[in-house]
């Protein structure tokens, strides 16, 4: 996928492959009258909720490495 050039549609089918089954499982959990555009809004309500947790995973590890002096730190 190059930017500003159209997707082929090998592409767009690689996308589908990966895209539709998050959809699927999103809206299987959705109750039976919940709309197209329900899943949608859960799905990026997850996806802030996926990258909030990335982001405390990342900062917890970095804390774990974090050490700022000379030497091993000492208790």
């Amino acid at each position: 996928m190059k930017r500003g050039k159209p997707l082929t549609l090998e592409e767009v089918k690689e996308l589908a492959d990966k895209w539709f089954p998050i959809f699927d499982e999103v809206h299987s959990r959705l109750p039976d009258w919940a709309s197209v555009e329900d899943t949608l809004k859960v799905m990026e309500h997850l996806s802030k909720l996926a990258g909030a947790e990335i982001a405390e995973k990342e900062s917890e590890a970095a804390k774990f490495f974090y050490y700022r002096g000379t030497g091993w730190p000492e208790n």
